[in-house]
């Protein structure tokens, strides 16, 4: 795609903003899974998953494996990182229900 009626200057910028965007996504990619831990703690912790979905966690584990699929088809790095780790805390998760319930 071309986008001509773009300067040189206004590209440059975009280029530059691209990679910070980039930079952002692997931080968030590594970040991101961890926001689960406290409720892998909690499910371990107290040897309880009495509130939680074996229905909800499973199908998040699911829709991470296709993402997944569609990062490796695509070479998307910052994306497969991220979708593997979201897969071993979403399996966590899904082993404690299937433990505790």
């Amino acid at each position: 795609m071309s986008f001509n009626f773009i300067s040189k200057r206004t590209y440059k910028i975009l280029k530059k903003e691209r990679k910070e965007v980039d930079r952002l996504m692997w931080i968030a990619g590594i970040i991101g899974p961890l926001s689960a831990l406290p409720q892998l703690y909690t499910i371990y912790s107290t040897r309880s998953a009495d509130d939680l979905s074996l229905l909800s966690w499973a199908f998040f584990l699911v829709l991470c494996v296709i993402y997944l699929c569609y990062a490796i088809i695509h070479n998307i790095k910052p994306l497969i990182i991220a979708q593997f780790l979201w897969i071993v805390v979403y399996g966590l998760i899904t082993a404690g229900i299937l433990l505790y319930s």
